[in-house]
């Protein structure tokens, strides 16, 4: 089945024109989570899942129809914490690292990375360590550097700060950046991301015959999802959360609430089913 291909339709809209689309389906739902199953906090460790939207991730990843999948840019560890889920399939560092049920992944081009990785640190340390709000975050595979928390009269000079400490690592094709909400993303210079994960991991699931049929639905907020959004294209349902003017998802939700909405909604068709 092909999906929207024409862009900014609320994804509940949609299902009111098509009022049985998710009625005796199986599904493989990829969940980002800062922004999408929880809103942005100004520090990762303040984004707490909504208890009733934790329920409901438990009882669909209970469901033989179901499989869950969290794609998030934190490290492997700290999604799973976060969570905290068993029969959920988790993905860190933008693809870098997965495990769950029947899935283990983890890249190994690292070791290179890590020393460029540490010099980035040092110069950030020795420039910007006066500036409050600057928050590193290393994640061993990625290194993300936050500026949410910077005077908003000072986020302009720490991002220009930033891209000239990064740019000759870029330019020697030693690391990729990426930006993001108030964040600076870096990552190994090889071409893997949430898409070639996502991608991947489908076809491991396809060894599993009720995986064969099922409806892929991923939802994502952020530029590291557009991947996704690209590498499934009309293969699935993609849903932008927030304004989707600039997303390549088919649909769109507001916010983290809607997402929940979305989740009660596959979770009251399986157990009509």
């Amino acid at each position: 089945m092909r999906f929207n291909t024409h862009k900014h339709e609320h994804f509940f809209s949609f299902l009111n024109t098509h009022k049985n689309f998710l009625k005796g389906k199986s599904f493989l739902l990829f969940l980002d989570y800062d922004g999408t199953l929880t809103p942005i906090a100004p520090v990762p460790e303040k984004a707490i899942l909504d208890p009733l939207t934790r329920q409901a991730i438990a009882f669909l990843s209970q469901d033989s129809r179901c499989k869950v999948t969290i794609v998030s840019g934190r490290a492997l560890a700290n999604i799973r914490k976060a969570v905290g889920l068993k029969k959920v399939v988790y993905v860190g560092n933008h693809g870098f690292e997965a495990v769950g049920p029947g899935i283990f992944f983890e890249s190994d081009c690292f070791p290179q990375v890590r020393k460029i990785f540490q010099q980035v640190i040092s110069r950030i340390d020795a420039r910007l360590s006066h500036v409050p709000g600057v928050i590193v975050e290393d994640k061993k595979m990625t290194l993300s550097v936050h500026y949410r928390l910077v005077d908003e009269k000072k986020q302009a000079g720490v991002e220009k700060i930033l891209k000239n400490i990064v740019r000759p690592f870029i330019e020697s094709r030693e690391i990729k950046a990426f930006k993001g909400k108030k964040v600076y993303e870096l990552r190994p210079p090889v071409a893997w991301d949430k898409g070639t994960m996502v991608s991947w991991l489908i076809k491991e699931y396809a060894k599993d015959p009720r995986s064969k049929e099922a409806l892929i639905i991923y939802i994502g907020d952020d530029k590291t999802d557009e991947d996704a959004f690209s590498a499934l294209a009309s293969k699935a349902v993609t849903i932008c959360v927030g304004d989707p003017q600039e997303s390549k998802a088919s649909y769109y939700v507001h916010d983290p609430q809607e997402v929940g909405k979305i989740l009660q909604m596959i979770l009251s068709f399986l157990r009509r089913s």
